[in-house]
């Protein structure tokens, strides 16, 4: 038996809505789905409408409120639209809702954002993760959130080592994975840089991460501390330091998101410039204020062409002072990190120009005399 194109057109839309139609009772329609309206034999009624932001579709003149609703019961409100407007009398109307719901990742993942999730699947929460590209080096898995559609939330540990459990995820939901904290540490350790942490990190902790101090040049007798709120802190610790640590609970031993730890030069050392006619001007290392005559010997001395009986020096404030070298109190006179000492050229007799000057003045004066 042979069937008619219309009765062909009806078997094959039948057989491509039946999955559909299968969960018509259960599903109901959310913001984003697309429901395709399809009217046998009357093609001008059919068209795919997107549910707004507002859970309307618009349909012929008419806007259906379609959220929270059934296929059967849009069926139904299409129908009947269509009989009390007059457009058609007895239509034949299929209908089928094709969700792609999306759920949200966020947080320290390679590629935060939105990812399209079909309503009736649900996926894994390391699949969820996954799709995001997996977690960040400073992503903090023990603390791993899901926020649900009903701002519910759970923090779930994805640590290594812990038992799989399946979460399930669905639409609308939110992944976050939050960021560990971060501090930094700076001068005499073996590997300075930055440290990652989950709260905060006792200070003898974080000297550990960083390899530990340099023990031959390290001050621990003073730290610094430079709080996240720009703040900076000083402490003062004694010989029985580390296990004064393991008593204390003192928040000043802790280091927190942004804070950074220095350790500093047990032999400071700062630069003075010693310039002018000396054999090696330039910037030169001093650990503590030195006198003007030791200044000139780090330079290797004044040179041939030098007044070895002057020096100018210029504060770091800007102040300038002219010194005597000879004098018997140039001694008091400290050279402090950032100063700098110029030895000026000593005064040298042009002969030449003296003898030039008495040629012609002898010519001029011959002149004269005439």
């Amino acid at each position: 038996m042979k069937l008619k194109t219309r009765e062909k057109l009806t078997l094959f839309l039948i057989c491509i809505l039946i999955p559909h139609l299968l969960f018509a009772d259960t599903y109901q329609v959310q913001v984003g789905d697309e429901i395709m309206i399809f009217v046998l034999g009357q093609p001008e009624f059919s068209q795919t409408s997107k549910v707004r932001p507002d859970g309307v579709i618009s349909y012929f003149g008419k806007d259906i409120k379609v959220e929270g609703k059934t296929t059967n019961d849009i069926h139904h409100l299409v129908y009947n639209h269509l009989i009390q407007q007059g457009l058609l009398k007895k239509p034949i109307i299929m209908l089928t809702v094709t969700s792609t719901q999306d759920i949200f990742v966020g947080g320290a993942v390679r590629t935060p954002g939105r990812y399209p999730l079909n309503s009736q699947q649900e996926i894994g929460l390391q699949r969820a993760i996954a799709l995001a590209g997996g977690m960040l080096e400073t992503g903090d898995f023990y603390n791993v959130q899901v926020i649900r559609r009903n701002q519910k939330i759970e923090t779930l540990d994805l640590s290594p080592g812990t038992k799989y459990q399946h979460v399930a995820i669905q639409s609308g939901d939110l992944v976050f994975v939050p960021t560990l904290a971060q501090i930094e540490i700076q001068g005499q350790v073996q590997i300075p840089g930055k440290i990652l942490i989950r709260q905060r990190i006792r200070i003898d902790h974080a000297l550990t991460r960083a390899g530990g101090p340099i023990y031959d040049e390290a001050d621990l007798a003073r730290l610094v501390i430079k709080k996240s709120d720009g703040k900076q802190v000083e402490i003062g610790v004694s010989e029985q330091f580390w296990e004064d640590l393991n008593k204390d609970e003192n928040k000043e031993y802790y280091l927190k998101n942004g804070d950074v730890l220095y350790v500093p030069n047990a032999y400071k050392v700062e630069r003075i410039y010693v310039l002018g006619y000396v054999h090696q001007p330039g910037a030169h290392k001093i650990r503590t204020s030195i006198t003007v005559q030791q200044a000139l010997a780090l330079a290797g001395g004044a040179d041939e062409r030098a007044n070895r009986k002057k020096a100018i020096i210029r504060r770091l404030n800007g102040e300038i002072e002219h010194v005597t070298l000879s004098s018997n109190n140039n001694s008091t006179i400290l050279i402090q990190p950032g100063d700098s000492v110029e030895v000026p050229k000593k005064f040298e007799m042009n002969w030449s120009l003296i003898l030039s000057f008495i040629s012609v003045t002898s010519v001029a004066l011959s002149i004269l005399r005439r």
